[in-house]
């Protein structure tokens, strides 16, 4: 069954028990004065209504309940069968709500809970973009020193991730506009430390591609010097021959 069928039932059930509630409190209204006869209960009505001292309002205008003192105590004190139908329907409303299952709906699901055009996630990505062309440069143009200058910025970034969600935690009223920084630190984890570890993964392969690259060059120079020394004694050897 689904939820709006669901919703629908529940509509029906109440209007049933509010119109019966109704209906039983028009008959016991109605039964207070069963002791008298119908033509003296009709003439009472009659006079109640020609008579304006006995009718049912005050001075103010507001009604007069005296009549309800004459109710029975269960039914004053029965509790109205609409109480709780919202809550009882927003529960079974939330129980079949179906939770992300697979890996992709988490990801829209994170994706979907985000204010992508707020300053703080614009300057977030921002920083990540520098980060991203410092990478870039300094391992195609810079030496040692600029690499490891980046990634030493990496590093301390990613040890100060649990002190950056605490503070988010307490001071996010400031510069965002939702609390993104719960207690297990899943949005720093996601949108800080995962791409800061990316950027230096590739860096550190760069550095290995790099490394590899020049021991190939000086095992090919080792062996370019060996076969040149050898051609050097034959040539020698040659010459003692002669």
């Amino acid at each position: 069954m689904s939820v709006l069928e669901k919703l629908s039932n529940f509509v029906v059930e109440t209007s049933e028990q509010a119109v019966k509630v109704v209906e039983e409190g028009a008959a016991i209204l109605m039964g207070l004065d069963q002791g008298n006869d119908e033509t003296t209960s009709s003439n009472k009505g009659q006079a109640s209504r020609d008579t304006p001292a006995n009718n049912n309002y005050d001075a103010d205008g507001y009604g007069d309940f005296s009549d309800l003192e004459g109710l029975p105590e269960d039914f004053l004190n029965e509790e109205s069968p609409l109480n709780g139908i919202a809550e009882n329907v927003l529960g079974d409303i939330m129980k079949n709500q179906v939770a992300p299952r697979s890996t992709w709906e988490n990801i829209q699901a994170f994706k979907a809970a985000i204010t992508w055009s707020e300053p703080f996630i614009l300057c977030l990505i921002g920083f990540h973009l520098i980060v991203i062309i410092s990478a870039i440069i300094s391992t195609k143009r810079g030496g040692l020193g600029s690499r490891m200058f980046v990634m030493g910025v990496i590093f301390l970034t990613v040890r100060s991730a649990e002190r950056l969600n605490d503070y988010g935690a307490n001071e996010w009223e400031r510069f965002a506009t939702q609390n993104y920084f719960d207690s297990r630190g899943i949005f720093v984890s996601l949108m800080l430390s995962v791409p800061l570890f990316l950027v230096s993964a590739c860096m550190l392969i760069a550095i290995i591609r790099e490394a590899s690259m020049l021991l190939i060059e000086v095992k090919k120079h080792e062996l370019r010097a060996k076969a040149k020394a050898k051609k050097e004694e034959k040539k020698k050897m040659d010459k003692k021959q002669d």
